[in-house]
């Protein structure tokens, strides 16, 4: 639920036309509990679901001045009395039993410190049934913008949802110390209520639909290692054996079903630092502009007329000593004729089992020697006309027809090529 930015009577959103906004990025809840129930609806029992909304102030100070709170702003004390002062402002704290506040990570991350936001969920047990509508209005207009659902049956079911671990919730994310009304209730005796058998209540409900975890999704994986800052494998093991030695073994059974856990660390660190990332043999721009070089017919006559056409069915072989600039000039002249396609850079041929060209995009091919290659080989790297497969170790790479290529190296005729290429049917 996002629900859209409100003010209060004593300071108008238009007070702060350039506040800056951040946005918790991920998905909402899919549970069907969490849902928000029909405004008609009444029961004793239930949940008030405050979860972070989708787009919110970046400044807590313009958050409190717009009345658009979000639940890292308050501890669950707070948000206990604030809940208590709203039913006794519509007379429902009397009929008030019990109540608890649990405090849980959310499915979104929280942009200003790339950790999951946070969201309470308030459960409670009325004497009475009561209509909810006008304390949600009310809870709204103190900057509490959640909803009530009453989509689970009975006061059990309700701690179940929070304390025990599900197919969509784990154990790691439980708040196993709520506050409660009455404020003398424990964790253990809330589990107790937990554990009870129910069978009437649990048929109501459909228990026993989901089946156990076993193992963790690797955005689960993803969310503890990022929170605990995971960076070795010794982290991720010292976190799993301290989460089985609290009673939650899901991280150790994940990390030994594994078969490189430090393969597994290292692709976690990675993506979540995507940002970073190399782009492989892939590059889009080169190191210096082909105006910095000397002009291109004056390093070949023919030069001029390659880049602007040739290179769609010729390809081109920059030779000479080391140190003269060929590599720099060939991703400068590459960047010109791929125009933001981007062109892949390779010193082996073998790297090629690993490229996959998409339209457009080019092939610069550092330090190649071609003499001990297979004559057909050889022809199919030079030849634009066809796609052409490339000999590797393992596996066989590929070139696209029309493929812009440029081919560079120190070797003069005879160490380039083959010794075959002399001979006249090869010609």
């Amino acid at each position: 639920m996002s629900p859209s930015v409100s003010s209060s009577s004593s300071s108008s959103s238009d007070d702060e036309p350039d506040a800056q906004m951040l946005a918790a990025q991920g998905e909402s809840s899919e549970e069907d509990a969490d849902q928000p129930s029909s405004a008609k609806t009444r029961a004793m029992c239930g949940q008030f679901v405050w979860p972070c909304p989708r787009e919110f102030p970046a400044d807590p100070a313009v958050r409190k001045a717009r009345n658009f709170l979000i639940p890292e702003d308050m501890s669950k004390e707070t948000l206990g009395q604030t809940f208590k002062a709203v039913l006794a402002q519509h007379n429902q704290f009397v009929n008030l039993d019990r109540l608890h506040i649990f405090d849980e990570p959310h499915k979104k991350f929280n942009a200003a410190t790339g950790l999951r936001a946070r969201h309470y969920h308030i459960i409670f047990r009325f004497k009475a049934v009561f209509a909810h509508l006008q304390i949600a209005k009310s809870l709204r207009a103190k900057g509490i913008h959640g909803h009530f659902s009453f989509n689970l049956v009975g006061y059990q079911a309700y701690l179940q949802y929070c304390l025990q671990p599900s197919a969509h919730k784990l154990q790691a994310d439980l708040d196993m110390e709520p506050w409660s009304i009455p404020s003398r209730l424990t964790a253990q005796e809330l589990l107790t209520i937990c554990n009870a058998k129910n069978p009437q209540q649990d048929a109501r409900n459909g228990h026993g639909k989901g089946k156990k975890r076993v193992l963790m999704t690797f955005s689960e994986i993803t969310d503890c290692f990022v929170e605990a800052n995971v960076k070795s494998t010794k982290d991720a093991w010292l976190l799993a054996k301290k989460r089985k030695l609290a009673g939650d073994d899901l991280l150790f059974n994940t990390l030994g079903a594994a078969n490189d856990v430090s393969s597994l660390v290292a692709k976690v660190v990675l993506a979540w630092n995507c940002e970073d990332m190399p782009t492989g043999t892939l590059l889009f721009d080169a190191s210096f502009s082909l105006q910095q070089f000397l002009s291109l017919d004056a390093i070949h006559p023919d030069l001029p007329q390659w880049v602007s056409g040739g290179h769609l069915s010729k390809a081109l072989i920059l030779q000479g000593e080391g140190g003269l600039g060929k590599t720099e000039l060939a991703c400068a002249i590459m960047s010109v004729i791929c125009k933001g396609k981007g062109f892949h850079f390779v010193n082996k041929l073998d790297r090629l089992r690993d490229v996959t060209f998409l339209p457009h995009q080019g092939l610069i091919v550092d330090e190649l020697c071609l003499h001990n290659r297979d004559i057909d080989d050889v022809k199919g790297l030079l030849d634009l006309a066809k796609r052409r497969d490339v000999q590797c170790r393992n596996k066989d790479g590929g070139i696209p027809a029309h493929c812009p290529r440029i081919f560079n190296t120190n070797w003069g005729w005879d160490g380039f090529f083959p010794p075959a290429v002399a001979q006249t049917k090869h010609h």
